[in-house]
């Protein structure tokens, strides 16, 4: 079971880490939603499935697949990846060494996640990512392992070796908790 980490250093890191990108934010009302992790434990088993799949037969090699797109069509963000699975009847794609971007309106990158594998819920816009993660996004930095995502309510979770940077210094939590 994961087990996420619960205090208020990470909380606060975490508020300062996405406050830029808030706009008419309620904190409390958000953070109450944050314990749920049933979506994390939901992909983290779908990725294992899949993972041991991909082991036994043969993968596709170099993936760019968009998963997001501006009212325009111009692609939001976009997943490039050295080898991935998909089930496309269920929307997931499990991939390996992973470069997620996602892009402003205007073109300009907002900002990117390394991940060594992850399985992504195309329907849901969630991922679970294992092993080594790293994240820049429009200058703040953030990385762990076992990381859950919600691109629709721009959440992450980190449940392992957390490490937060922000544009005025570094918060390494590992110290804190």
């Amino acid at each position: 079971m994961i087990r996420p980490v619960h205090t208020a250093a990470l909380l606060s890191a975490c508020a300062a880490l996405f406050a830029p990108c808030a706009g008419a934010f309620d904190g409390a009302a958000w953070l109450a939603r944050r314990d749920d992790m049933s979506g994390a434990e939901r992909l983290r088993a779908i990725h294992a499935a899949a993972a041991a799949a991909i082991a036994v037969s043969p993968p596709v090699e170099d993936v760019e697949m968009p998963m997001e797109y501006w009212p325009d069509g111009r692609v939001k963000t976009v997943m490039h990846a050295a080898r991935g699975s998909f089930s496309q009847d269920r929307n997931f794609v499990t991939a390996e060494d992973v470069l997620v971007k996602r892009f402003r309106e205007d073109g300009t990158l907002e900002g990117e996640i390394h991940a060594e594998a992850c399985t992504l819920d195309r329907k849901t816009r969630e991922a679970w990512a294992e092993g080594s993660v790293e994240m820049e996004w429009d200058g703040y930095k953030a990385k762990g392992c076992g990381i859950y995502f919600s691109f629709s309510e721009e959440f992450i979770k980190i449940t392992l070796q957390p490490e937060i940077r922000t544009k005025a210094g570094k918060f390494n939590l590992e110290k804190v908790l």
